[in-house]
């Protein structure tokens, strides 16, 4: 793939393209590429979205929404799709309103990386200081919910007809620290996910839990993933607090070859350059989506922050495993 215009316009990637994201959409019908709906290949744009859950689920319901001659097959797997779906967004519903009644009044809390359009196995639960997330903790227990601690500053717990609740004390994976935790509570909104009001993290906390997360996690960037993370980047202008945490933590040299990589990806998907004050570099990779970060960049970085970070030998070389297990895992699977 290089650019929308260049894009086989009934392709099963265009057509994905074309349903998830509304700004390629806006971008290709401006360059007249709208879908030829009578030849567009569904049976290869289905194969092409299997490769997220999000972005599956969007592309079989916007499929059935825009009324196209879809054989009889295509519907009911399309529908059965959707139906599972909207079934994983109530198991979401029935955490959210257990997050509500463990926590509200009782523990500040952010809920974050979690919308009411997009299925999901959690719900991610923000704790910007540790007291804070070990009282939350202590509530859960005594309520009869058992914990699960997995990382240095993070773990779980499962939800009887729900989706587990990820607690994260502070920004981190693999006890890799990423930001500071005023930083990520000094910019705050309230959202409402389900129909239930919570508070969640805006503005430079937004934009620096967005990149950290992609440059950390073991995720891959799917069509809906890049949307996003370009909207949310584009829509913050003051970099300076961003570039001193990642100083700080040392991932500056990573958010400036991801951010390079983004731009790649926008001139490829979208025809133009990223729209932020930094200046970015040249970066020479195939934009295949899914898009994993090259193997020679991720496991160099996953090894040096995961063993400067977390203390002692043993807690080290846990989180080491648990990191390289999880990538190999998601690269296989």
């Amino acid at each position: 793939m290089c650019s929308a215009n260049q894009l086989e316009k009934n392709s099963g990637e265009f057509l994905v393209w074309h349903l998830v994201d509304k700004r390629f959409r806006h971008i290709s019908n401006l360059r007249g590429m709208s879908v030829d709906w009578e030849r567009a290949n569904w049976k290869e744009a289905l194969s092409y979205a299997s490769g997220s859950r999000t972005v599956l689920f969007k592309f079989c319901q916007e499929a059935l929404a825009s009324n196209s001659p879809l054989e009889l097959g295509l519907v009911s797997k399309f529908e059965s799709i959707v139906r599972a779906g909207l079934n994983s967004l109530q198991l979401l519903q029935k955490t959210l309103i257990t997050i509500r009644d463990l926590w509200d009044g009782k523990v500040d809390y952010y809920v974050i990386k979690t919308r009411d359009d997009r299925p999901t196995g959690d719900a991610d639960v923000l704790f910007t200081a540790t007291e804070k997330y070990e009282s939350a903790i202590d509530v859960a227990i005594k309520r009869g919910y058992k914990f699960v601690r997995e990382e240095p500053f993070k773990g779980w717990i499962p939800v009887k007809n729900g989706v587990k609740i990820e607690l994260h004390n502070g920004l981190s994976w693999f006890g890799m620290k990423a930001l500071d935790g005023d930083f990520v509570s000094s910019n705050r909104k309230e959202t409402r996910i389900m129909n239930i009001d919570f508070q969640t993290i805006a503005g430079e906390s937004e934009l620096g839990l967005e990149l950290a997360h992609w440059i950390m996690d073991i995720q891959p960037l799917g069509p809906a993933g890049f949307s996003n993370l370009v909207s949310v980047v584009e829509a913050n202008q003051n970099w300076e607090r961003i570039l001193s945490q990642a100083r700080k933590y040392r991932w500056l040299k990573q958010l400036v070859y991801h951010l390079s990589v983004l731009d790649m990806l926008c001139r490829c998907i979208y025809s133009g350059n990223l729209k932020i004050p930094i200046e970015l570099y040249e970066v020479k990779l195939k934009p295949v989506f899914p898009f994993w970060t090259p193997l020679r960049i991720k496991i160099p970085f996953l090894m040096d922050k995961v063993l400067r970070d977390n203390e002692g030998t043993g807690e080290k070389m846990k989180m080491l495993q648990l990191s390289l297990r999880r990538y190999a895992w998601g690269r296989l699977n």
